[in-house]
C-alpha cells in the first residue's frame, strides 16, 4: 500500500519553524566560537578534559545542523520553490507566492551578505513573507516594475529581515543590510535570457553593482521614488 502524500503545510506554519531551527543553529555556532578563547585558558592538566567537552559540543552542533537543514528543505520548503529562475512575484500572484518569495530572499540575502563580509546573519523568511504580503495587498498589478520592486525593498528594510537574534551583537551593519537588500531586489528584476543562467554569478554581480552605488544608495533609501530610479538605472546595466 502506497503511503498517502502529505499535503504541503501553509507558510504561516512552516516559515516560523524554519526561522526557529536556523536560530538554534545560529546560537550553537556562535556559542561554539565564543568557547574557543576560553578553552585556551584551561590549565594544562585539564586541557584533555576540555578538548573532550569541546568535541562533544561539536557533535551536538553537527547533529542539530544536519537535522535543521534536512527538515527545512525536505518538509518545510514550498513545493516547486526551486523550479525556474528567481523572479519578483506579481501583485496578483497565487497564495503560495509569499512563501516562495521568502525562500528566494533567504538564499539571496545570505549569499549577498556573505559576499559583503557578513557571515553570521539570520535572514527571517517569516518577515520576508510579511514584507511581500504588505506590498502585494495594497499594490495594483499595473504598477511600474521598478516602483513595485522599490516598495518591496523598503518593506524588507523596515522589517530588518536580515539581522541577529536579540542579545547577540553586533547586528548586521545597517549599510550592509541595505546593500544586500538592494542587490537581491535587483537580482529579482533582471530578465533571464532563457538559457541556463548562473544564478550565483548573477547575484554576485548584482551585489557588486549595489555596493558600488555608495552614497547614491544611502541618499535614495528614504525615498521610494529615488529607490525606483536607482533600481531602474542599475537594471539597465546588468
Amino acid at each position: 500500500m502506497r503511503p498517502t502524500r502529505r499535503a504541503p503545510l501553509p507558510g504561516e506554519v512552516t516559515l516560523p519553524l524554519k526561522d526557529a531551527l536556523r536560530g538554534v543553529r545560529f546560537a550553537l555556532r556562535t556559542g561554539r566560537r565564543q568557547l574557543d578563547p576560553l578553552a585556551g585558558r584551561v590549565p594544562i592538566p585539564l586541557a584533555g578534559l576540555a578538548a573532550d567537552v569541546m568535541g562533544q559540543v561539536d557533535q551536538v552542533a553537527a547533529g542539530v545542523e544536519a537535522f535543521g537543514s534536512t527538515t527545512a528543505h525536505r518538509f518545510l520548503d514550498a513545493p516547486g520553490a526551486a523550479d525556474g529562475a528567481p523572479d519578483l512575484p506579481q501583485p496578483d500572484a497565487g497564495s503560495g507566492s509569499a512563501q516562495r518569495f521568502a525562500q528566494t530572499v533567504y538564499y539571496g540575502l545570505s549569499r549577498a551578505l556573505s559576499r559583503l563580509g557578513t557571515e553570521d546573519a539570520l535572514v527571517s523568511e517569516t518577515l520576508a513573507a510579511e514584507a511581500f504580503r504588505s506590498v502585494r495587498d495594497r499594490t495594483e498589478p499595473a504598477l511600474v516594475v521598478e516602483d513595485y520592486a522599490a516598495e518591496i525593498m523598503r518593506a524588507l528594510l523596515d522589517r530588518v529581515v536580515a539581522g541577529r537574534p536579540p542579545g547577540l551583537t553586533p547586528a548586521v551593519p545597517e549599510d550592509q543590510g541595505a546593500i544586500a537588500v538592494f542587490a537581491v531586489t535587483l537580482w529579482l528584476l533582471v530578465e533571464r535570457a532563457g538559457g541556463a543562467e548562473d544564478e550565483d554569478q548573477l547575484l554576485d554581480t548584482c551585489t557588486d553593482v549595489a555596493r558600488a552605488q555608495g552614497r547614491a544608495l544611502t541618499d535614495a533609501l528614504p525615498d521610494t521614488a529615488a529607490l525606483s530610479a536607482l533600481l531602474a538605472a542599475c537594471h539597465r546595466v546588468i
